[in-house]
């Protein structure tokens, strides 16, 4: 038992263990959890979701995800949701995501934001021209399914859509991308 104690410290050091330990447990916390998570909380808890999003391990990726999903649906806060919108559209926006399987960590964790005023019409806004751009074919059909609830809400309430974003989803319909036109 002596001789393995140093083995086992070592590895829960490893940072992916690590990692997947903390999203796990707190993921599952924050689903159970029945206060509201709004403000610096919210700020502090979002940072491991959006790292965990970063991983190479699937596990933590998919971890991440509910970990965002618990959290977003625990604050009412329109600067909350904001601020995770700003988040996980700034890295794909600027190109620094770390492959195929970070954006479709991201997009799916944009498709948890709950349509709302303050929030569809920046989403369409801004993740439009990133469906455009977007190469890898999964994180495409992932971006759209996030889109469509939104642009649904802004079109039954009667929500201005962006010109510059109505003129993508006009030339995105007529794309020879099978996968875009759907």
């Amino acid at each position: 038992v002596h001789l393995r104690y140093p083995l086992v410290v070592r590895v829960i050091l490893v940072w992916h263990v690590h990692v997947l330990f903390f999203v796990l447990v707190t993921a599952d916390f924050f689903a159970a959890y029945a206060h509201p998570v709004e403000g610096d909380t919210y700020r502090r808890v979002l940072v491991p979701a959006l790292n965990g999003a970063k991983s190479s391990n699937a596990l933590v990726r998919q971890n991440a995800i509910k970990l965002f999903k618990a959290i977003i649906s625990k604050t009412t806060r329109p600067e909350d949701h904001k601020l995770s919108l700003d988040e996980l559209i700034a890295l794909p926006k600027a190109g620094k995501t770390t492959g195929s399987d970070h954006r479709v960590t991201l997009y799916s964790m944009l498709g948890q934001l709950v349509p709302s005023p303050t929030v569809s019409a920046t989403v369409l806004q801004t993740a439009l021209p990133l469906l455009a751009k977007e190469t890898h074919d999964q994180a495409v059909a992932v971006l759209a399914s996030s889109l469509a609830p939104h642009l649904v809400f802004c079109l039954r309430e009667d929500i201005t859509i962006p010109s510059d974003a109505l003129a993508l989803v006009a030339k995105d319909m007529n794309s020879s991308k099978p996968v875009l036109r759907r």
